[in-house]
C-alpha cells in the first residue's frame, strides 16, 4: 500500500514513518509532504491509497478550494487526520475525514499503532480499486528517487497535452495579449565585491521548506541579514522559523514590523502577511503588512523582491527556489536590473521547477545551481 503523510514537522514525519514501516504490509511505500500544495502534486504522481494529514492543514485553501475538498472532489482518497485537541473529533466527519486521532498523550509508537489500526479498518472496507487512468510511477519496493519523480512529471505532462490541437488553441488564447518576456541574458552582472553584500533575499514555495532546511544547515557566520518569503499558512511560519533555528548555525526568526535586520540572522515572512524591506537612516528595516494577494499568494516573493530592488539595489543578493507558478520572477528581474547578483535552483533538484524556470526564462537569473551548491555560493559571494 501507499501512504502519504502531510505535516510541516520533518521530525514528526520521520518518526511516524519509521514506526509505521514496521507495521504496514511488506513492500509498502511512505511518502511525505510539508504543505497541501506539495501534497496535491505528490498525489498526482505517487498515487497514495490513504492520507495522514495534520488537522490544522485541513481548511487551508489552494486555488480558492480547501485542501480536503480538493481531495474529496478530485481524488476521492480516504483521509485520517490527527491533532492535539480532542474537540476536533466532533466535526471531522462533517468535513469528509474518515477518522480523527488525538495525539497529545501518545508516544510515537502508540500513535503509529492507532494510525495502523485506523488504516486497516478504513482500507479493509474500501472497494477494490478501479483501473487507473495513469500507471503508477513506482512499483512496490521501489524508492521515490529524483529520476522516478521526473519520469512521473513527464508522463503527467504527456497525458495532459495528448490532444495537440486543443493544447495549441488554449496556448494561443493565453498568449494572445501578452508581450514577450524581457530577456537580459546578454547583460553580464558580476557578483558584488567581497564584503559589500548588505542583504540576501530568498523566495520559495512548494518544496521550499525542505530546500531552505538544506541551505540553512550549510550556512555559517559571518553573513549579511537574510530575508525569506516562503508560501506558507499563517500558523506555520513561526513553526518553520523555530525548526530552522534549531537546525542551523544562524539565528532564524519570524519577521516583525519595524525590526532592524542584523547580520547572521534570518527573517521569515509571517504566513498570510507580506514582508518588505526599506532603509531607515543607515539601517535596513522589515515591514510586515496585509494587503491584496499577489499571484494568489500572501506572503508574495515578488512583493519582497520588489522592495529589495527598490531599496537595496546592487548590494543585494537574490535567490529563487523550488515552487509552483511564477511568483518572484518579475521581482528577481527587477533586482538583476538594479545590479543585484541572482541565483536560481536548477531543474534537477527542484520539487517543482516552476518559479525558478519562470525567472530563468525571463533572464532574471545570473546562474542556476543545484540545491546543495547554493549555500556555498552564498557564502563565497557575500564574503
Amino acid at each position: 500500500m501507499r501512504l502519504l503523510i502531510v505535516d510541516i514537522s520533518q521530525n514528526f514525519k520521520d518518526e511516524i514513518s519509521f514506526q509505521l514501516s514496521g507495521l504496514l504490509p511488506k513492500d509498502s511505500l511512505i511518502e511525505k509532504a510539508s504543505s497541501p500544495l506539495e501534497a496535491l502534486e505528490k498525489i498526482s504522481l505517487f498515487h497514495p491509497d490513504i492520507l495522514l494529514v495534520n488537522y490544522s492543514m485541513i481548511p487551508i485553501k489552494t486555488d480558492g478550494i480547501s485542501f480536503i475538498d480538493h481531495i474529496k472532489n478530485e481524488d476521492n482518497l480516504p483521509v485520517i487526520s490527527y491533532g492535539i485537541l480532542l474537540k476536533n473529533k466532533v466535526p471531522y466527519r462533517e468535513l469528509g475525514i474518515a477518522d480523527y486521532i488525538e495525539k497529545s498523550t501518545n508516544t510515537s509508537k502508540q500513535l503509529a499503532e492507532k494510525f495502523f489500526s485506523s488504516i486497516t479498518k478504513i482500507l479493509g472496507n474500501k472497494p477494490a480499486p478501479k483501473t487507473e487512468t495513469m500507471p503508477r510511477v513506482l512499483t512496490p519496493g521501489a524508492v521515490m528517487t529524483r529520476a522516478a519523480w521526473k519520469k512521473g512529471k513527464e508522463e503527467r505532462t504527456l497525458k495532459i497535452t495528448q490532444n495537440a490541437d486543443i493544447a495549441h488553441s488554449i496556448a494561443q488564447k493565453l498568449t494572445a495579449n501578452i508581450s514577450p518576456a524581457k530577456k537580459i541574458e546578454q547583460i553580464a552582472v558580476a557578483p558584488p565585491a567581497k564584503g559589500t553584500t548588505e542583504l540576501i533575499a530568498i523566495g520559495s514555495s512548494t518544496g521550499g521548506t525542505e530546500a531552505l532546511s538544506v541551505i540553512m544547515q550549510d550556512l555559517h557566520p559571518p553573513l549579511p541579514p537574510i530575508v525569506i518569503a516562503q508560501h506558507i499558512p499563517a500558523l506555520f511560519a513561526k513553526l518553520l522559523a523555530d525548526r530552522l533555528n534549531e537546525e542551523c548555525p544562524l539565528t532564524v526568526q519570524e519577521g516583525k514590523e519595524g525590526e532592524i535586520v542584523k547580520r547572521n540572522t534570518v527573517y521569515i515572512a509571517p504566513g498570510n502577511l507580506h514582508m518588505t524591506v526599506e532603509r531607515v537612516g543607515g539601517n535596513i528595516v522589515t515591514r510586515v503588512k496585509t494587503g491584496p494577494k499577489v499571484h494568489s499568494c500572501r506572503p508574495s516573493v515578488d512583493v519582497l523582491f520588489d522592495s529589495v530592488a527598490e531599496n537595496i539595489g546592487s548590494v543585494a543578493l537574490g535567490v529563487i527556489l523550488t515552487g509552483m507558478g511564477h511568483d518572484g520572477a518579475a521581482g528577481l528581474l527587477k533586482m538583476r536590473e538594479q545590479g543585484s547578483y541572482t541565483l536560481g535552483q536548477d531543474e534537477a533538484t527542484c520539487v517543482v521547477y516552476g518559479m525558478p524556470k519562470a525567472a530563468f526564462e525571463r533572464g532574471a537569473v545570473c546562474k542556476q545551481l543545484p540545491l546543495t551548491a547554493i549555500a556555498k555560493a552564498l557564502e563565497e559571494i557575500a564574503r
